[in-house]
């Protein structure tokens, strides 16, 4: 519900929605769903240009998302931060965005490549089973 009233911008629900279930997300150890909010929560801080609020969410949100959240959320929550660090603007702010996001550019990459690789063992496994 936070995720859809921050789309149709209704910002005030969308933060209290967000929070609560961030809040009750992290409370259940449920990664997937308290990476998921947070990042949502971030963005809405970064649009309404409170970089402070936004780094406050998602410095722990890269650390929940090194826990193995399924899908791509450490690039995404480290592009985020470095997104939230840069409307701070502090040199060592910047200097931390940068390194944010060469590490979310190497990431992505690495994470293609073993996609690549996992694709093309499935259609070897695939003609092996089925040829």
């Amino acid at each position: 519900l936070g995720m859809l009233a921050m789309l149709t911008g209704n910002t005030t629900d969308a933060e209290h929605l967000l929070k609560e279930s961030l809040r009750r997300s992290l409370s259940l150890d449920y990664v997937r769903t308290a990476v998921s909010s947070a990042l949502y929560l971030g963005k809405l801080y970064i649009q309404l240009q409170d970089g402070t609020q936004a780094i406050d969410i998602l410095r722990p949100t890269v650390a929940q998302a090194q826990r193995g959240v399924g899908w791509d959320a450490l690039p995404t929550a480290q592009l985020l931060l470095a997104d939230a660090l840069e409307l701070q603007g502090g040199a060592n702010d910047m200097d931390e965005s940068a390194a944010l996001r060469t590490s979310a550019e190497k990431l992505r990459a690495d994470n293609a490549v073993s996609r690549s690789r996992a694709a093309e063992d499935a259609r070897q496994l695939a003609a092996r089973v089925l040829g």
